[in-house]
């Protein structure tokens, strides 16, 4: 263990000291920091414990150190390649250069990085593994992961196909390892065909897609993606429910479903009476073949190297070496990716996969000398038990990442786990079968809806259970411990009795929030790519709870719904929709929910129809969307809002952007100017329309997107920008032209410092605090 966590540490700090950590990762933050420090601490407090009970301490010692040299020097040598000329040169300039390469990804829709949110479907994104550049001199044997953009006009080139196409070199905006983006491809034309085991997993794949055809997408969509990891069909709806629950990682293919694999593959070969030899060999070739029909994502190369060291470890008779294994997976994919040291995923699987080997069979022993749980049946005992390892596991990274922690999690895991191996396995014959018989492949594939839906129907049941922060939760497993304590010095009468202080307690630690100040005029809450804004009048004199209104209410109902039960709204003077992007109206259900609404308002420009007939619906019976328009006043106790704009619908660049409404709060004595996605044509009418307003707090527009005016942000004014921004988003926001231009005001961002309260105190000085 020393050596895999000296060459972690050595890998984390090797980025963080050249800052190439926050190019790779845009997540990349303070906890990120606080997390590294303390893989780096363990390290210490274990070498310390091998010095003192280790004969052969300085050898273990001697070890550790040059796993870190090794590490450090197989991490510079990563970046050098990716930093080093003429690649930055080209990636600064925005070469054109022709490349020839390998598609090593299915291609998938998105928006280029300052496009606006409703132009979701303009570019086609694939990864690709770079053989040749040529920037129109020379020729360069480059070998580089990069990611490709192309229009929407070209066919999908199937994986592993060999490409040669001219485009820009550029930044690559998407979350991983990638050394640039090519974008604006001029020409794509394939040199060569994909092989036989690509074209094999690329049939097994359309297999599926059509044999799930006329299946309910909602339960259809699980089941491709437990059995290949594809996603791509599942509703918004759904995907958000499984992320709240915590159940989003049995569609990202890692350690279950390899084990599944392998579980079914080692099954058939003892059956067959194939030697041990012959097991691992087969064993390894299926897990080869497996991991390319999913494709090589960096949660399946995790968990397939894992396995690949099971298998091997049977023929050293290692089946019981579950850490040197968790070790041995953590050197070869660091030294392999050093980028895996500082991603959030990685460290969540190696938690996970520790709790579960280490943990687990402490707990199931604990289990089984108890009369109570001795009474269950021994496959649903070991499940809850692997799941609880993990949440125990994963909780310390978890509270790092400042993730909310769902209630529901534990017992939505526990009652799912049985049907993840139907599903698999079944989605895996029907992909087998379907290249040679759709029918057929629809009935396997029919079948394993069945199990599917009712996971559908877990993160739906569980999706509204109450989630934690991490400061609630520790605080909570603290007066637990407590309770436990005095309960066993009490007799079991009077334990009845300590059992509703406790949960009286467990609902006073939901409703505090030792982040949230108590005089806060506004909250920018953390609804992922998208906006949603808290506005409240806190006036001296006035009511202390004070008239609230929601500007823009994000791209989900969970989200902004948890948001508002956090910061106590129950009445809302006026939601206010400031243009019908799905990012700012898709969770105006949620805002509604349980809550008197006294009134709704919206741009007067009605598109997208689509987003405007879904706002329209879902608006209780009897309630409709008034238009605002440039110049209305609100008086809101001692507090006033002014619209600013729109004065008239733009007809250039985005025109739903355009027409977003521009809002000024002022309160207390402080301006704040609320933008929702106005873009350039915005911009420049507004300054050409109206006097600077001297903001003291801006909401910067569009998330932080490229397509501004430079001079904006001096019109505007504000010592403190707050973007509202999801981390990891397909559109590079907030770009770098942006931070740029508000780099003269203490910028905040929900990315990466999750919810954000602005409040004025006594002395009238603004005061800003975060969740994270």
């Amino acid at each position: 263990m020393p050596p895999a966590l000296t060459v972690w540490v050595g890998a984390a700090l090797t980025y963080l000291y050249t800052g190439w950590a926050d190019t790779i990762y845009e997540r990349h933050d303070r906890a990120h920091h606080i997390f590294v420090a303390g893989c780096a601490l363990l390290f210490v407090v274990l070498t310390l414990g091998v010095l003192f009970r280790n004969q052969r301490a300085s050898h273990v010692l001697a070890i550790a150190l040059g796993s870190l040299f090794i590490s450090a020097i197989v991490t510079t040598t990563h970046i050098s390649a990716q930093t080093s000329e003429p690649l930055a040169g080209w990636v600064t300039s925005k070469q054109q250069v022709t490349v020839l390469g390998l598609i090593t990804s299915e291609g998938r829709t998105k928006a280029t990085p300052a496009g606006a949110a409703w132009k979701t479907a303009e570019v086609q994104e694939f990864v690709m593994a770079s053989t040749a550049i040529y920037d129109g001199t020379r020729t360069y044997p480059i070998e580089l992961p990069l990611t490709l953009e192309i229009g929407i006009e070209y066919v999908l080139p199937p994986i592993g196909t060999e490409v040669i196409l001219t485009g820009k070199l550029g930044q690559s905006f998407r979350y991983g390892n990638f050394a640039a983006a090519i974008t604006g491809v001029a020409d794509l034309r394939s040199v060569s065909q994909p092989g036989v085991v690509d074209s094999i997993a690329d049939s097994m794949r359309n297999g599926l897609r059509e044999a799930l055809m006329g299946i309910d997408p909602r339960p259809g969509s699980l089941v491709a993606g437990l059995a290949i990891g594809d996603e791509s069909a599942m509703p918004d709806q759904l995907r958000d429910q499984m992320r709240t629950t915590g159940l989003a990682h049995l569609t990202a293919v890692s350690g279950g479903n390899v084990a599944i694999v392998l579980a079914l593959v080692v099954g058939l070969c003892v059956s067959l009476r194939i030697r041990l030899v012959g097991r691992v060999v087969i064993s390894l070739v299926a897990l080869g073949f497996y991991v390319v029909l999913v494709q090589p994502q960096p949660s399946v190369l995790r968990a397939a190297t894992m396995g690949a060291i099971v298998v091997l470890s049977l023929l050293v008779g290692g089946r019981r070496a579950g850490p040197s294994i968790l070790s041995m997976a953590i050197i070869i994919l660091i030294l392999f990716d050093p980028s895996l040291s500082i991603a959030w995923g990685f460290a969540l699987s190696v938690a996970a996969t520790a709790g579960i080997i280490m943990l687990t069979p402490v707990l199931l022993d604990r289990a089984q000398q108890s009369r109570v749980f001795q009474r269950f049946p021994p496959i649903v005992l070991a499940a809850g038990l692997l799941t609880l390892s993990a949440q125990i596991a994963t909780l310390p990274v978890l509270i790092a990442m400042g993730a909310p922690i769902s209630l529901g999690s534990v017992p939505a895991n526990v009652l799912a786990m049985p049907m993840v191996p139907f599903i698999t396995i079944g989605g895996l014959f029907s992909s087998l079968i379907s290249p040679l018989s759709i029918p057929l492949g629809h009935v396997f594939a029919v079948i394993s809806s069945w199990p599917a839906a009712w996971i559908s129907g877990l993160a739906s049941f569980f999706n509204s259970w109450p989630t934690f922060t991490g400061v609630q939760l520790i605080a909570g497993l603290v007066l637990l411990g407590g309770v436990v304590v005095v309960a066993r010095q009490l007799k079991r009468k009077q334990v009845l009795l300590v059992a509703p202080v406790l949960l009286a307690s467990v609902f006073i630690l939901r409703s505090c929030n030792p982040w949230l100040p108590e005089h806060w005029v506004m909250v920018t809450c953390d609804v992922g790519q998208g906006d949603a804004i808290v506005l409240r009048d806190f006036s001296d004199s006035g009511d202390p709870n004070g008239a609230t209104i929601v500007v823009d209410v994000g791209p989900t109902p969970t989200l902004i719904n948890d948001c508002l039960n956090e910061l106590g709204v129950g009445t809302i003077e006026a939601i206010i929709i400031s243009h019908y992007h799905r990012d700012h109206v898709g969770g105006i259900s949620g805002a509604l929910r349980g809550r008197t609404v006294k009134g709704i308002y919206a741009t007067p420009y009605q598109e997208p129809a689509d987003q405007f007939d879904y706002a329209t619906a879902v608006i209780p019976a009897g309630m409709r969307i008034e238009t605002m328009q440039s110049g209305q006043v609100w008086q809101l106790g001692e507090s006033r809002l002014e619209v600013f704009w729109p004065e008239r619908i733009l007809t250039d660049g985005s025109m739903p952007n355009n027409a977003s409404v521009v809002l000024i709060f002022e309160t207390k004595g402080k301006r704040i100017l609320l933008t929702g996605d106005i873009e350039r044509e915005a911009q420049q009418a507004i300054m050409r329309a109206h006097q600077p307003v001297n903001a003291d707090v801006i909401k910067v527009p569009h998330h932080g997107s490229a397509n501004l005016d430079p001079g904006f942000s001096e019109w505007a004014g504000g010592s403190i920008a707050v973007i509202s921004v999801g981390a990891d988003n397909d559109y590079g926001h907030p770009s770098r032209e942006s931070l740029e231009t508000w780099r003269g005001a203490s910028t905040f961002r929900t990315d990466l410092q999750g919810a954000i309260a602005i409040s004025v105190g006594d002395s009238s000085e603004l005061q800003v605090t975060t969740k994270r």
